[in-house]
């Protein structure tokens, strides 16, 4: 049965990886606590969540909870929101029918845990930003997710969401958030192509960037997509070092 499941990581946690299952807290009745979590007064990023692509393990998952753990060492409340693999074919289709703004189980899902955060980070505080990143098939599953919330969600969503699309397999426009950007390798030669009609329409920001992956780190061994490769990896940490110039990341000191 497709789904998504939920994966909470701070910086506080002591990680150990793991054979096979990611070391992170599998989150459930977690929306309570938030106010924990979050910051009550000021406008900076106090929240992070991350979607996968396809053909992708929970050991992926972890990976790149940690890679985040690093790149963002103020520890801001990061949950993974990971789409799970059924196999190739399956996972082509689906992504498929998100660019066609339909819902598969993981958009239905995404869309709940969404409309669910929105409510209660904008009861925290109503002036805290929240930082999404969409990589691959997660851009499809974005859209959808925003595009079919009611017009009261997708107002907070314009008002408190920065969008970060790295190779997106449908481009996010700029009226879903805050800030919408979406990145692609010269050659992500399985992404690009969803970007050069919408990179001709001012309803998007779209860029295409130089690749800096190294063999080791191509995808099928002739795209340069991969979600921690040179490329990719290096735009997040370009990203995150701008973000953290002009809104600043909550730093959670202790729970």
């Amino acid at each position: 049965m497709s789904q998504i499941r939920i994966y909470m990581q701070r910086k506080k946690i002591s990680l150990e990886k793991p054979a096979k299952q990611p070391a992170c807290s599998k989150t459930k009745n977690f929306l309570g606590s938030m106010q924990f979590l979050m910051m009550r007064d000021a406008s900076s990023i106090g929240l992070i969540t991350d979607i996968n692509g396809i053909q992708v393990k929970p050991i992926d998952v972890y990976d790149n909870l940690q890679f985040l753990n690093s790149a963002i060492p103020e520890g801001t409340l990061t949950f993974a929101m990971y789409s799970m693999s059924h196999g190739m074919t399956q996972d082509v289709a689906q992504t498929f029918r998100e660019r066609k703004s339909q819902d598969t189980a993981e958009v239905v899902m995404g869309r709940q845990f969404l409309m669910a955060m929105l409510n209660v980070i904008y009861n925290i505080n109503p002036d805290m930003l929240w930082l999404h990143i969409a990589h691959s098939r997660g851009g499809a599953t974005t859209y959808s997710i925003l595009n079919g919330m009611p017009d009261d969600q997708q107002a907070l969503a314009r008002a408190k969401m920065l969008c970060l699309g790295l190779g997106p397999a449908k481009p996010l426009p700029i009226r879903f958030g805050k800030d919408a950007q979406n990145v692609y390798s010269e050659e992500d030669y399985i992404r690009k192509w969803f970007a050069i009609i919408p990179f001709l329409s001012p309803n998007y920001n779209i860029r295409f960037v130089q690749p800096q992956s190294g063999w080791g780190n191509l995808t099928a061994w002739f795209a340069d997509h991969a979600r921690l490769g040179g490329t990719y990896k290096g735009v997040q940490d370009d990203y995150f070092s701008k973000a953290r110039n002009k809104n600043g990341f909550y730093e959670i000191k202790k729970y």
